[in-house]
């Protein structure tokens, strides 16, 4: 897959974004896997989410790193999307069947990880979670969890583990 694909893969579709005709050429490497960096900002006067990517590739030393930045094809190892901060990046309406097992147990991770964001350093913003709210972003991955065939459930996780996070992000905060 390429880097723009396992964006997309990641729920950050590249045809969304408020720069998507811009990505021509970009993120087109061939990679086994991405680093996903976001954080808002606005630069282009308006609130957004900005959303980089940089393919993983073999350092000279043999090492598995990031892509690094004075290497040539640098363009093609990376992307930047800009999307506005009220876009569904995700959506709990996702059909599992369209997605290959790997993508969904990826996305799964990725939700998860959304969700100890969310709990802590997110400070319970849903502009954090991939689906946009916490309602969603349940359904969304107890849809995928569902979806998952028995002996390939992940070991890192359970739906029990799951309903965890899903009250404790649901319970309000008192200051």
């Amino acid at each position: 897959m390429t880097v723009l694909e396992r964006l997309k893969a990641a729920g950050y579709d590249p045809v969304k974004a408020i720069t998507h005709h811009l990505t021509a050429g970009t993120g087109e490497m061939e990679c086994a896997r991405i680093a996903i960096n976001t954080f808002r900002g606005l630069p282009l006067e308006r609130n957004i989410l900005v959303v980089t990517a940089t393919a993983f590739t073999v350092l000279p030393d043999g090492s598995y790193g990031l892509y690094p930045e004075y290497w040539p094809h640098y363009l093609e190892a990376s992307a930047r999307l800009y999307f506005p901060l009220d876009a569904e990046f995700g959506s709990c309406e996702i059909d599992p069947q369209n997605r290959s097992e790997h993508d969904r147990y990826v996305l799964l991770d990725r939700l998860l990880s959304d969700c100890r964001y969310f709990l802590g350093a997110g400070h319970r913003s849903d502009a954090c979670l991939w689906a946009g709210n916490v309602q969603s972003q349940a359904q969304t991955m107890r849809s995928l969890w569902a979806s998952l065939p028995e002996d390939c459930k992940p070991t890192w996780t359970t739906l029990e583990k799951i309903n965890q996070y899903v009250e404790e992000m649901q319970r309000c905060e008192i200051y």
